[in-house]
C-alpha cells in the first residue's frame, strides 16, 4: 500500500498516493462446521488445556460474537464421516 497510486476496493479509492483514505467495512468470512458431539466434545477439552498452557487469552475471551461482525458471511461445512 505504501507504493501504490490508487488502491480500489470493490470500486472504492482506500488508497491514494500510499494514504489510506477509505476503511470499508468488508465482510467477515468465517465456517461453521458440524461434528459428531462426542469428538467436538474431546476437542474443546483438548483446545482448552492448550489455550491455558500456551495463551495469555482465555479460551472464553477467544471467540468473537456475532453481533461484532457487520458483514458476516457463513459457510456450513457439512459433517463427513
Amino acid at each position: 500500500f505504501l507504493n501504490t497510486k490508487y488502491t480500489i476496493k470493490a470500486g472504492e479509492i482506500v488508497v491514494k498516493d500510499g494514504e489510506v483514505v477509505a476503511a470499508p467495512e468488508g465482510r467477515t468470512i468465517f465456517v461453521t462446521p458440524e461434528c459428531d458431539e462426542k469428538l467436538n466434545d474431546e476437542m474443546l477439552v483438548t483446545l482448552k488445556d492448550r489455550f491455558d498452557k500456551y495463551y495469555s487469552v482465555t479460551f472464553n475471551n477467544y471467540p468473537v460474537q456475532k453481533h461484532y461482525l457487520p458483514h458476516p458471511y457463513e459457510i456450513k461445512a457439512p459433517w463427513r464421516s
